[in-house]
This record gives C-alpha cells, structure tokens and sequence, in this order.
C-alpha cells in the first residue's frame, strides 16, 4: 500500500466534506482517544461539522487528552446527514459495534480509515493503513505529509496514544518511527509530564486488587515459553472496564518471558485470549489461525466458554 497516496486521497476526501462523523472502537483505549480526539481538533480547525460516536464512555484515565469531551454513544448521529465518515483505530467496521448504524448510512457516505493494525480489513474507500507504533503515529504521519498545523491540544492527545500504545516505549511496538513521532509532537508542545502522570501513574485501589488476585495465578509452561493468567468476572465485578486492560499492559511490561498469554470472562459468556511477545515472536499469526487478530507483537481471539483451571494450566470449556 502506497502510504503517501493515502494520504493524498484521505486529505482530498476531507477538504470536499463539510459534514464528518468519526467512529472508533467500543471499550476504547489510549491510542482509540488520542487518535480520535486529535482528529477531532484538526478538522473542527478546518472548519468542519464534526462529532464521534463510541459505544462506550471515555475511561477516566485518557479523559485529559483534548478533544475526548466530543465523544458520544448516542446512535442517533447515525441518524444525521454526513458527507464522511472517519474510523480511527479500527481493524474492522464490526469494532465500533455499530456495523448496522454505519452500513445504514448508505453508499454516498465515504468512508476514511486510519490505522495501523496488519490484519485491517481494508473496508474504507480509503484506508489510510501502515506498520506502525499506533493509530496516533498514523494520524501525526498524515498531518505533517498534508502541510496541517499540529497545535498543543493536538499534540498531547496524539503523545497519549503513541505511549500508551508502546507501554512506554518498552514494547514490540516501539522503532524508530514512533521516537520520531514523540519527538515532533513534544516540540508542538505535548505536555508529556501530564501522559504519564495520567496514563501509567494514577493507579486506583480498585486495579491494585485486581492485579494482586491476576498475579497470583501466573502460571508458566516451561516447553512451550509461555507465561499465563486469568481474569473472571468476579474479578471485575463493580469495577470499571480499562482495569482488565491495565492489567495486561502491567504484566507485559515487567517481566521477562516469551510469551504472555491473559484469559479474561466476558459477560456474554465468551473469553477473550491475548498474547504478547516480548522477543518479537508472531503472535498474529497464532491470532489469525484463531479467528482473530493484532499484531506481529500482540494477537488475540475470542471463543466460546468459560476459564477452567486444570493440572496443566488453563482451558477455556464451553458451557
């Protein structure tokens, strides 16, 4: 794919709109608000109508980032007239849990995609897709290829989710790109001291407890390098969604093994399989083989069932 035509065609796409609704993927992240909410910024800049539909509210701890006040769940905005529609951060339309609101929307709206996950669907008009640390690292791409003024709002809610996304530039993720990109937006002011004081250091008693249960069932594989735990749902009872998520960013980050491999119970009976490598091994290959998908350095799937513990680990068993 052709990055620099991308761009091209995304920013032709934007100037002929007046009217752009951004979407991004339900239970939204650090790298899902930066990228969203800076895009947000800059079109607003260019005198455009916008608004960002997401299933779900912006957790507390990316809700600094400028811009993340405009997000809404409200599926009447589907409901409005749109020249453009933008997903950021999203590998396939089906993320937004949205898929029947935006197919509603009808062939006349054009669609952009900015993102930077390998098993993307390719579903835009324009996809505006690339290796790359983040949706954040894309979005900064595209504003210095198109000649866009990248105010401090903007900055710092793009610095929010190159971060988050590299774990703080410790993971798979991190290259020379994504420094370079961090370098750039702290020198458009991004108030960097802010990100980790809100990202990696406000910590709630809440997530402390979950992290003590999960670490005390880190189990090891010796043949097959693999290191794994599990979160259920009575771990998350009466505390808020992005903890689970804390949780794995945490565990990666700090220790050693190969492979790192976090079960977690959803509600509707299903379990969600994560793997990261901290030795660039393959995990979307493995992911993919499951149904699912991610990166080179990060995967997971989703099937059917419940977390068992067995002699020999973890099994997920239908119910």
């Amino acid at each position: 794919m052709d990055i620099d035509l991308a761009f091209r065609a995304a920013e032709q796409a934007i100037r002929k709109a007046q009217k752009i609704l951004l979407v991004t993927h339900s239970r939204p992240d650090g790298d899902a608000v930066g990228s969203t909410s800076a895009m947000a910024l800059h079109l607003a800049g260019l005198g455009k109508a916008v608004a960002v539909f997401c299933l779900d509210a912006v957790p507390e701890r990316y809700a600094f980032a400028p811009g993340s006040e405009r997000f809404s769940a409200d599926k009447n905005l589907f409901q409005k007239d749109w020249d453009l529609l933008i997903a950021l951060d999203c590998g396939a339309l089906a993320n937004t849990e949205a898929l029947e609101e935006i197919n509603a929307l009808g062939h006349g709206v054009t669609k952009i995609s900015f993102d930077h996950h390998p098993s993307h669907r390719l579903f835009a008009n324009v996809n505006v897709v690339d290796v790359a640390s983040s949706a954040c690292e894309i979005v900064h791409r595209y504003l210095r290829a198109t000649g866009a003024p990248i105010s401090q709002d903007i900055a710092t809610a793009l610095l929010m989710g190159i971060y988050f996304d590299t774990a703080t530039f410790s993971n798979a993720l991190t290259g020379r790109a994504a420094l370079a990109s961090a370098a750039d937006l702290m020198r458009c002011g991004a108030d960097a001291n802010l990100v980790v004081a809100r990202v990696f250091k406000n910590e709630s008693l809440e997530y402390l407890r979950v992290l003590g249960a999960v670490l005390s069932r880190l189990k090891h594989h010796e043949s097959l390098g693999i290191t794994s735990t599990a979160i259920f749902l009575d771990d998350m009872a009466n505390v808020s969604p992005e903890v689970s998520q804390r949780v794995s960013d945490v565990l990666s980050g700090l220790m050693s093994m190969s492979v790192l491999m976090v079960l977690k119970e959803r509600p509707e009976g299903a379990v969600r399989c994560s793997f990261r490598s901290t030795d660039q091994g393959d995990m979307l290959a493995l992911a993919k083989r499951l149904g699912g998908g991610g990166h080179v350095g990060a995967g997971g799937f989703t099937l059917p069932g419940r977390i068992v513990e067995g002699e020999n680990g973890w099994r997920v068993e239908k119910v």
